[in-house]
């Protein structure tokens, strides 16, 4: 049986990952067949800080909790 100290530590994670997939989903739906490119930009951006910010909760959860 697997052992967790921080009861949150295995949500932060899923949180972090369901992040990560939904920016990359984000992604392969062709954000740029919007037509504008002002939009086509701002989903850019948008998919390069959501899988910023799901790794670094999975890690901050995961990794933090290691050392």
């Amino acid at each position: 049986m697997v052992t967790v100290e921080d009861r949150l530590e295995p949500l932060g994670v899923a949180v972090g990952v369901v992040l990560v997939l939904g920016s990359l989903g984000t992604l392969l739906g062709s954000p740029w067949s919007t037509g504008s490119a002002v939009v086509t930009v701002l989903q850019l951006v948008g998919v390069v800080l959501g899988v910023g910010v799901g790794v670094g909760l999975a890690w901050l959860s995961y990794g933090a909790g290691a050392s």
